[in-house]
Formats: structure tokens, C-alpha cells, sequence
């Protein structure tokens, strides 16, 4: 009886939804269980949880994969988000690390940003990741690479605005140098290096390790040294609304220690410091 006096009134049902929302009427109204029910088929986009949308830079694997939107980190930040009970939608804006982009309506967070990229420091989480970035030269080679002005004397392939990440010691030295490139394939530095062009690359050493395995060098990783002249690149999460920081730093705690955590580092092959 219940039911079908409820659709009998159908029409009082839509005006009155349209006045008020679902969340106030379950809060100010003692509903039947039927007629909630009956509600949420007649309206399916009241039980659709809004997509919490986070911004993405440079897909670098393998930390960022862009054509299946996965990726050590992509999966990570998903992961932990996923535990703070959010439904995550990725945005992919290169150089997308402006402060200015949280201000757009749809947008609720950055990923992979620093310090040095995001001015307002308020909004940001603790470093839930660190890029490990050195300089790496082939063996045979037999460089002096033990400081980062050291660079200055060989000719040298980066990632794109090294520069910038790397600070103005780095970019002192490369502007001595006889010869610098920056790429944004990674890739191709590997082939630079093999094949001569440039004596020193600069790149994240997991990125190195991914691209070598991708094609077929995985040798090389016993053929170069590893000059470790850089700083770690710790990398945190910038949130619009400053609420999700502290939530999110716990999250992570928790989950860094997790057994989830450690298969994620095992499935991509991760170095983690």
C-alpha cells in the first residue's frame, strides 16, 4: 500500500526533490525505507558520488603512464585517495602545476608538485613520494662527476625544465657546458648516451632503469655509474580545499607501512628512498 500510494503522487515527489536536496530530506524527515528507494531510481544521479578530480603533469613512466592512466604514482595517489573514501578522475594538463589551477570549479588537487612549484605552501600534504634524480655516465667513460658543477665540463641530456627542478647551481653548470639538450622522451636519452652524443645524462633513476628495461638494455644498468650529486625530489599532493591535508598525511602513514604498498613498489621494479 505503501508503494502505490507514493506513486500515485509522483508529481509531488519531483517538485519536492527539486526544492530540497536528498541529504537535507533524509536529515529534516522521517522517510520510509520504500520511498527512498523508490526516490533514487526515479533520480540515479543522487547516489553518483562527485569524481574527485586530480590535476597530472608530464606522463614520465614509470611513474605516470598516460594511455591507461596507471603508473607507480598514478596508482599510489589513487590508492590512498581511494581510501579516504574518494572516487578519483585524473586530469592530464602538461606543466600543470600552477597554484592557479585549484581555483578551477572542477578541479580538487595536484599531484606532483614541490616547493619550488607551488608558492602557497598552506595547501600542501607531506612528500609522499621522492624522485631520485642523478647523473649518469657510461663506465668506460671513466667521468669525474662528484658535485653538480662538475657537469660543466661534458656535454649533457636532460629531462624537460631540469632547470627549474634542479636549481640555479645545475643551471650554472650547464650553461659552461660544451653541449645541453633537454627532452621530454626520456627515452631517447638513453640512446644519446649509448651512442655517444652526449657523455652525461640527467634523469630520475627509475625512469633510467624503466627505459632500459623497455628496450632491451637492461645490461646498461651494470655499464654506467650512478653519480648520486642531487638532492632527492620529494614530491607531495596540493588540495583546494586544505581540510583533505592532514587526512591525507595519515592515509599515507598508514598505507606506506601496508602489504598493498610493497606489492606496488614489486610491480613496478621501484627504488624507493
Amino acid at each position: 500500500m505503501e508503494v502505490i500510494l507514493i506513486l500515485l503522487d509522483l508529481k509531488h515527489v519531483r517538485r519536492y526533490i527539486k526544492k530540497i536536496s536528498l541529504k537535507i530530506l533524509l536529515k529534516t524527515v522521517q522517510i520510509p525505507t520504500t520511498f527512498i528507494l523508490i526516490v533514487l531510481m526515479i533520480f540515479p544521479q543522487l547516489c553518483i558520488a562527485k569524481k574527485f578530480e586530480v590535476v597530472v603533469g608530464l606522463v614520465k613512466q614509470p611513474y605516470v603512464m598516460g594511455n591507461n592512466i596507471s603508473g607507480f604514482e598514478i596508482e599510489l595517489v589513487r590508492n590512498i585517495l581511494k581510501l579516504m573514501g574518494k572516487s578519483v578522475e585524473f586530469v592530464f594538463i602538461p606543466y600543470g602545476h600552477s597554484s592557479k589551477l585549484l581555483a578551477i570549479k572542477n578541479i580538487d588537487a595536484m599531484m606532483s608538485v614541490s616547493d619550488k612549484s607551488f608558492k602557497d605552501n598552506a595547501r600542501l600534504s607531506k612528500a609522499y613520494i621522492n624522485y631520485l634524480d642523478v647523473a649518469i655516465s657510461l663506465k668506460s667513460s671513466n667521468l669525474t662527476i662528484d658535485k653538480i658543477s662538475d657537469l660543466s665540463k661534458y656535454s649533457v641530456a636532460s629531462f624537460q625544465q631540469a632547470e627549474n627542478v634542479l636549481g640555479i647551481e645545475f643551471s650554472e653548470a650547464i650553461t659552461k657546458s660544451p653541449m645541453f639538450i633537454e627532452t621530454t622522451e626520456q627515452n631517447r636519452q638513453l640512446t644519446l648516451l649509448i651512442s655517444g652524443k652526449v657523455e652525461v645524462l640527467v634523469m630520475d633513476k627509475n625512469i633510467f632503469r624503466y627505459h632500459a628495461l623497455k628496450q632491451k638494455l637492461t645490461q646498461l644498468n651494470n655499464e654506467v655509474v650512478f653519480h648520486k650529486i642531487f638532492p632527492k625530489s620529494p614530491l607531495k599532493m596540493a588540495f583546494k580545499d586544505k581540510k583533505h591535508i592532514v587526512e591525507f598525511n595519515n592515509t599515507f602513514d598508514e598505507y606506506s607501512q601496508s602489504e598493498d604498498y610493497k606489492r606496488l613498489i614489486k610491480k613496478y621494479d621501484m627504488l624507493v628512498e
